[in-house]
């Protein structure tokens, strides 16, 4: 019995992590993760997607870093937006391996 995938649309950014993605079963929401952070942080804000592992735990979790050149108080306004749309779209399971970093310049 042959067994299809779904086929879902992956952003190019999260290429490189698909792997893990689709080990811990998380692709759709890292997919959704990664669509919030561009929802709330447009162009010309700079996204980065990429593995990391803790160094206390060994854990790999799936990283997405935001560079912005903004205001803090606007940036922080749209940080709590953008992570509280995360967590209501988001199930506990898959947050855990899921984190938003970010830079203001």
């Amino acid at each position: 019995m042959v067994v299809s995938r779904q086929v879902l649309p992956i952003s190019p950014e999260l290429a490189p992590v698909v792997p893990f993605c689709e080990r811990h079963g998380i692709l759709s929401h890292a997919q959704t993760a990664v669509d919030l952070v561009k929802q709330f942080f447009p162009p010309p804000a700079a996204l980065a997607v990429r593995l990391e592992t803790d160094p206390d735990t060994d854990e790999e979790s799936l990283v997405i870093h935001v560079t912005i050149q903004d205001e803090v108080d606007h940036f922080v306004d749209m940080f709590d937006r953008c992570k509280s749309q995360w967590v209501q779209s988001i199930p506990s399971q898959a947050l855990a391996l899921i984190h938003l970093s970010f830079a203001v310049t």
